[in-house]
């Protein structure tokens, strides 16, 4: 248990409010805010965004819950964290891009007036470890794609998650993939590989995937269209409810 508290520990101490990065952007660089902002006013997919805030309202009065805590991996510009912070819960955001953290704590914090802190991290590093239990939901979606190790990924996600808790993770499906380098980006002087997409799902090899990690899916959409990239190709997503697998 003391290994565990002090992990539960150095993650909160981790999180933080970025809304100093907005008045602290260096004068050299290029102010992101008006693209932010553009960017937020045109949601990219506004069918797959409609689905997640049905999805995040059913399954939230399904499993009782007034409120609680949710971890988004991957956040971006914080779209799908906002669905969840207008019903009550209070997001953590994790992302590794300076932009991403911005343009969510933009959208969340002012523009929707709800509560919300982030990390900047990599829940990819093997030395990232998610507190156990803690979160009454989890978002990851369309992230998982720009991942080496996403089998990893989803076994801290399901140890993060608490046993009534549910999660929505989404994937691109049957994706026409090129392969391209990683590009570094540095952020608040530490420097991260950011993949492109660096695999292609079927949904018979996620859902197994999912299966032996230990999740159950609840529910299944499948929507045509750009899952949240800036680049907007449009290819099919498939969107899930998941929950872990309920024992004895």
């Amino acid at each position: 248990m003391e290994k565990q508290s002090n992990k539960y520990f150095e993650w909160l101490n981790g999180l933080y409010d970025v809304s100093a990065l907005i008045t602290t952007i260096g004068e050299n660089q290029r102010n992101p805010i008006p693209n932010i902002l553009y960017m937020l006013s045109k949601p990219i997919n506004q069918k797959l965004l409609e689905i997640e805030n049905y999805l995040i309202k059913k399954y939230k009065s399904n499993f009782g819950t007034t409120s609680g805590v949710v971890l988004d991996v991957g956040v971006g510009c914080g779209m799908i964290a906002g669905e969840f912070a207008k019903y009550g819960y209070t997001v953590h955001g994790v992302d590794v891009d300076t932009f991403s953290l911005i343009a969510s704590t933009i959208y969340i914090r002012y523009m929707l007036q709800k509560p919300y802190l982030v990390l900047m991290g990599d829940v990819n590093d093997e030395n990232v470890m998610l507190p156990i239990g803690l979160y009454d939901a989890i978002s990851c979606t369309s992230t998982l794609e720009h991942l080496k190790n996403d089998r990893d990924v989803l076994k801290k996600l399901h140890l993060a998650l608490r046993d009534d808790g549910f999660g929505i993770i989404s994937i691109p499906l049957d994706e026409d993939i090129t392969p391209e380098p990683p590009r570094e980006i540095e952020t608040l002087g530490r420097k991260y590989k950011v993949y492109p997409h660096i695999r292609s799902y079927t949904r018979e090899n996620f859902l197994k995937m999912m299966d032996d990690v230990g999740f159950t899916i609840l529910e299944e959409h499948i929507v045509t269209g750009s899952g949240g990239d800036i680049d907007r190709r449009m290819y099919k997503v498939l969107v899930m409810v998941c929950r872990k697998k309920l024992i004895g």
